[in-house]
C-alpha cells in the first residue's frame, strides 16, 4: 500500500477576499407584493473600495460578486436592488464586474404555479421573451460617498457596451424607494404590466 502525504487544506471564506461588510434582504415587488415568487434581492454594501488594481481594498469587486451571485442562487429573485449608500468608491474600473448585471431566465418564472393560475401577468410578451436570459432588473442606491465615482464609471464605462444587460445613468437613484419603484417599472416591461 502506497502511503501518501496528508493534504494541506488552506481554509478559505468570502470575507477574506475584503474587508467590506455585507448585509442582504428581500421584499415583495410593488406591482406583485402578494407573491413571494416575485421578491427583489437588495444587497448592502457597506466599507471602502480600494482604488484601482492596486488598491488596499482587496478583492472588492470580486468579493461583492460573489455575494450577489451566491445570494440571487439561494433566494431567487426578480429583481436586484444594489444599496451602496454606505460604500466609499473614488475610481477604478473593477466595480464594473458586480455591476454587470446578472442574468435571469424569465421563463423559469413563467413555469411556476402562480403565473399558471393568472395568465393575464404573461399577456402575450413573456412568451417571446421566454426563450433568452435578461438582465435582472437592477437598480444602484449611491450617497456622497460614492456619487461622483459610480456616475463616472457607468458614463464612461458602463454606456459604451450599449446593452440591455448594462445599468445606465438613470439606475443610479438615492433611495431605497427609488430603487423598488425602477426595477419594478422593468419588471413591468418583461412581463408586459405597463
Amino acid at each position: 500500500m502506497r502511503q501518501t502525504k496528508p493534504i494541506k487544506l488552506t481554509p478559505r471564506k468570502f470575507e477574506d477576499l475584503s474587508p467590506l461588510k455585507y448585509s442582504l434582504a428581500t421584499c415583495p415587488t410593488i406591482t406583485w407584493r402578494n407573491w413571494e415568487q416575485m421578491k427583489c434581492l437588495v444587497t448592502a454594501f457597506q466599507g471602502e473600495c480600494g482604488r484601482g488594481v492596486d488598491g488596499d481594498g482587496g478583492d472588492y469587486a470580486g468579493f461583492m460578486s460573489v455575494i450577489i451571485k451566491a445570494a440571487i442562487e439561494a433566494w431567487d429573485p426578480v429583481a436586484l436592488i444594489l444599496d451602496l449608500r454606505e460604500l466609499k468608491y473614488e475610481w477604478g474600473d473593477e466595480l464594473t464586474l458586480p455591476l454587470h448585471a446578472p442574468f435571469f431566465d424569465p421563463g423559469k418564472v413563467q413555469h411556476q404555479s402562480f403565473f399558471g393560475n393568472r395568465p393575464k401577468l404573461a399577456e402575450g410578451g413573456l412568451n417571446g421573451v421566454a426563450n433568452k436570459s435578461l438582465a435582472y432588473p437592477m437598480a444602484v442606491v449611491i450617497s456622497d460617498l460614492n456619487r461622483t465615482g459610480l456616475t463616472s464609471l457607468v458614463k464612461d464605462e458602463l454606456s459604451l457596451e450599449e446593452s440591455e444587460n448594462t445599468i445606465n445613468s438613470s439606475d443610479l437613484v438615492a433611495t431605497l424607494e427609488d430603487a423598488w419603484e425602477n426595477v419594478d417599472q422593468r419588471l413591468q416591461k418583461i412581463f408586459q404590466k405597463a
